[in-house]
């Protein structure tokens, strides 16, 4: 029987394993060979038998997501396991004048205010360099979307590469008979930018928006405002790290991953 409890990236988690015979019954003495493993990149401390049936370790790791725990005893393995998700993010405002560590920049944000701004390029991007696990919940309040001008402002999961990621946000284009709109989307962005799912959620200009995006096996939603707007299949990226994009304009604030 595993606990764990949720974590922040590089902060110390103890994992537990309390040792049962086979019928069930918690042991309270030690003497067992313990080893741990996690299901995404991260390291344990060496195992401490704690002589009343219980062992534990520490483990570290710089990837946001959910990672899984597993053990052997005596080499055997342990059917149960523990779940636990590490979360990457505040909810804060940015600080300083330009993103710096963690974060890795492609195209060019500065940050005044507590946001960080999309300047020039049509494709700014920063990622979390610690790197994500596969299922991922990626969030950001995101404004400033210019209208009809078809410029992205969103969060981005399984980033391996400029063409090679998923992104989810906002757009906003003229709608006919109505005026300005603002679109949600879920896109697939490889050679060309594939729209996965749109739904328009709002008319007028794009107001600060808190996005959501969900990444879990080949299942995607995007929730804006707290509110389920779009879903999407798709099992074209397959790993890869979590951030922001936008091009010139969209700000972005109180990102955070887990």
């Amino acid at each position: 029987l595993f606990t764990a409890a949720g974590w922040t990236v590089q902060a110390p988690l103890t994992v537990v394993l309390q040792a049962r015979d086979a019928n069930g019954n918690p042991l309270t003495t030690g003497g067992a060979r313990v080893r741990f493993t996690s299901s995404s990149k991260g390291s344990f401390s060496k195992v401490t038998d704690n002589g009343n049936g219980t062992y534990s370790a520490t483990f570290t790791t710089s990837r946001v997501g959910t990672q899984t725990f597993s053990a052997t005893v005596n080499r055997a393995k342990v059917a149960s396991t523990a779940t636990t998700g590490f979360v990457f993010g505040s909810g804060g405002p940015f600080t300083g004048s330009s993103l710096s560590a963690p974060w890795q920049v492609r195209g060019n944000f500065s940050v005044q205010n507590g946001f960080a701004f999309g300047q020039g390029s049509a494709s700014n991007i920063a990622t979390y360099s610690g790197g994500a696990t596969r299922n991922v919940t990626v969030s950001a309040k995101v404004t400033n979307v210019p209208f009809d001008q078809g410029i992205f402002g969103g969060v981005v999961a399984r980033y391996s590469g400029p063409t090679s990621h998923y992104r989810a946000g906002i757009v906003s284009e003229f709608v006919p008979g109505v005026g300005p709109g603002t679109f949600a989307v879920i896109q697939a962005v490889g050679s060309t930018v594939k729209t996965l799912a749109k739904q328009l959620v709002g008319s007028g200009l794009p107001q600060e928006t808190f996005l959501t995006f969900t990444v879990s096996g080949s299942s995607l939603w995007l929730a804006v405002n707290d509110q389920l707007v779009a879903e999407a299949t798709s099992s074209q990226f397959k790993s890869g790290t979590v951030g922001f994009s936008g091009g010139n304009g969209p700000a972005f604030s109180t990102f955070s991953a887990g």
